[in-house]
């Protein structure tokens, strides 16, 4: 680390010749694959990142180059095998705090909106195998078997890979008689997690009388502090540039995270690292792996809206003639 340390602080001096730009990209590079490959194979995702990052830095303009070197001197990637590893380490944790009881632990999952698999369910089956727990400890279909673990279990677990403002875990409970369940212990097990969303769940909890506990063997803050207006600034004109949607140029929610896994990138993250643009040559380093809806369930969608505006027309009506 010290070799890239020493040229950033030349950078900021001003002392560093043109020609040593590609000296520097390649050191911050094999700087990240020490870190998140320590003796293991790399996967295919940072292959492509290893091949590409010197270029794709080189071309930057030279006030953003030197702000996305840093970026990647603090990135955080998740390779499976150090996912598989952190799960464990949750585990053990659980365990310490007797969470683990097989008469009165459920496990589960952060559902995706729609109701289609997400990385959290993927999460869940892996953390399953590795640990041994039992089908009937685990709620897949939340919207029966978790309603009556709420209501009589001692204990349960949320399952995810990332938190990045807290909101996804949230609204899970947005439909629940929270009475029912005050005295069940809420545990919301991340791999990875923004100080930000942590501070914001276990407010959450402590307004609506819930005994909630965020674990995660991974904590990061937000990459600029309320001073850094100047470099943040910097980094949201250029990501407007090249085609970054507003609401990701400091990832969803401003959150300003600098995280990707072996099976997706947060939108969390700056937009710059996975964001692409049709109308823009611009290829991330991280780009997240997103499809759009399969025709069933876009077809699914339409008719729930109309259904649901139907409903509220009727009602208004009624609501227009008393």
């Amino acid at each position: 680390m010290d070799d890239v340390n020493e040229v950033f602080a030349d950078c900021e001096d001003g002392f560093v010749a043109e020609t040593s730009t590609d000296d520097l990209c390649g050191a911050v590079a094999r700087e990240c694959m020490r870190r998140w490959f320590k003796d293991v194979k790399c996967d295919e995702r940072c292959n492509n990142f290893e091949s590409r990052f010197v270029d794709f830095v080189s071309e930057l303009p030279d006030n953003v180059r030197i702000e996305v070197m840093k970026h990647f001197e603090r990135f955080q990637y998740f390779s499976h095998k150090r996912t598989n590893a952190l799960l464990e380490k949750i585990f053990l944790e659980l365990n310490n705090l007797g969470c683990c009881d097989y008469d009165s632990t459920v496990y589960s999952h952060v559902p995706k909106s729609d109701g289609t698999a997400n990385s959290s369910i993927d999460l869940l089956i892996e953390f399953k195998q590795a640990n041994a727990i039992p089908n009937e400890c685990v709620a897949i279909d939340q919207s029966t078997l978790l309603d009556a673990a709420m209501m009589h279990a001692q204990t349960i677990v949320f399952v995810d890979d990332f938190c990045g403002t807290g909101n996804s875990f949230i609204k899970l409970f947005r439909d629940v008689n929270l009475g029912g369940i005050r005295n069940t212990k809420i545990v919301y097990a991340v791999v990875c997690c923004m100080e930000e969303g942590e501070k914001r769940v276990e407010k959450w909890g402590l307004d609506k009388g819930l005994h909630v506990e965020v674990i995660s063997p991974v904590h990061l803050r937000a990459c600029y502090e309320k001073g850094e207006c100047r470099e943040k600034s910097l980094l949201v004109t250029w990501s407007r540039e090249i085609g970054v949607k507003k609401d990701f140029e400091l990832g969803y929610k401003k959150t300003q995270a600098l995280v990707a896994f072996h099976s997706n990138t947060p939108n969390n993250t700056f937009g710059y690292i996975w964001s692409t643009s049709s109308n823009y040559e611009h290829s991330p380093l991280f780009p997240r792996k997103e499809r759009g809806r399969p025709n069933w369930l876009e077809m699914a969608k339409k008719a729930r809206m109309r259904k649901e505006s139907c409903y509220r027309s009727k009602v208004n009506g009624r609501s227009g003639t008393e």
